[in-house]
């Protein structure tokens, strides 16, 4: 039968092993944790970059528009103008 001296020493060495092993996992923890948030960090940094990109065609393409509304503005300005003369020339004959 086992002592209580027994069951000390058992419990130590137990315990011993435990925080031993607990300690490690936290280690190994703590060196996955750190390189998930590497890779975190390095993927935002790619997706910051894209949506700068996107930023930049987005106002590229927003300049397109504006210039193109304005020439099709001027256009039919242009075949108003040209209309009414015809219209006024053809109602003089």
């Amino acid at each position: 039968m086992l002592t209580k001296s027994d069951l000390d020493q058992i419990r130590k060495a137990v315990r011993e092993e435990v925080t031993s092993e607990v300690k490690e996992f936290n280690r190994d923890l703590q060196s996955d944790i750190k390189l998930l948030r590497m890779e975190l960090s390095l993927r935002l940094d790619k997706i910051e970059n894209k949506l700068k990109d996107l930023e930049i065609r987005t106002t590229r393409v927003e300049d397109t528009l504006v210039k193109l509304v304005r020439d099709v503005s001027k256009v039919k300005k242009d075949i108003n103008s040209l209309i009414s003369y015809h219209d006024e020339y053809y109602v003089h004959l």
